[in-house]
């Protein structure tokens, strides 16, 4: 799974869905570390930085829409 299908799933499954918000480095830090925590199965070289840009760019998409 690419980083960005990793993220198009969290963005499908969020209840708040195309009403998200930008994402910032700390949230996305601290979203790995959770998802980490509980054993989830994160993508190849996922950083907070590629996670945090990977969701702003979804939410650049809809707000496009």
């Amino acid at each position: 799974m690419t980083i960005r299908e990793f993220v198009k799933t969290l963005w499908e499954n969020d209840p708040n869905g195309s009403d998200s918000e930008r994402m910032d480095l700390e949230t996305a830090r601290a979203d790995l570390e959770n998802f980490r925590a509980d054993g989830w199965d994160l993508p190849d070289g996922i950083t907070p930085e590629s996670y945090a840009e990977a969701w702003n760019e979804l939410v650049e998409e809809f707000r496009d829409c």
